[in-house]
């Protein structure tokens, strides 16, 4: 599934006093990436899964790619591609290109064998 740039995990809560909160551009990031893995309509996979992740930043800029990481398992949970992201037990993230990620990320789940 091909995702919009994720935004890091450092930046989506926001705090004013006592009062938290998520950050606005993390909550229209979450409609536009939930919308198109509806669009996708991708099976849920149950159980126990692999994930590998593709990211393909926007600029030249250092990023932490855990950072980026926790964002799109949550989304594959919230959209129901997996029961729960923790029942993940493999995890591949490298860097790509525009062919390997054309929106920012590619985000592909299957089954875990063992």
């Amino acid at each position: 599934m091909d995702l919009p740039w994720p935004p890091s995990l450092n930046r989506i809560w926001r705090s004013k006093g006592k009062v938290v909160y998520r950050d606005p551009k993390y909550v229209r990031w979450i409609d536009q990436a939930g919308w198109l893995a509806k669009l996708g309509k991708h099976q849920q996979v149950r159980g126990e899964f692999s994930a590998t992740i593709v990211l393909n930043p926007p600029n030249k800029r250092k990023i932490d790619v855990d950072n980026r990481v926790k964002v799109l398992l949550d989304l594959a949970q919230r959209v129901g591609l997996v029961e729960d992201d923790c029942l993940c037990r493999l995890l591949v993230v490298s860097y790509g290109g525009k062919d390997a990620a054309p929106l920012g990320a590619r985000l592909t789940i299957s089954s875990f064998v063992t």
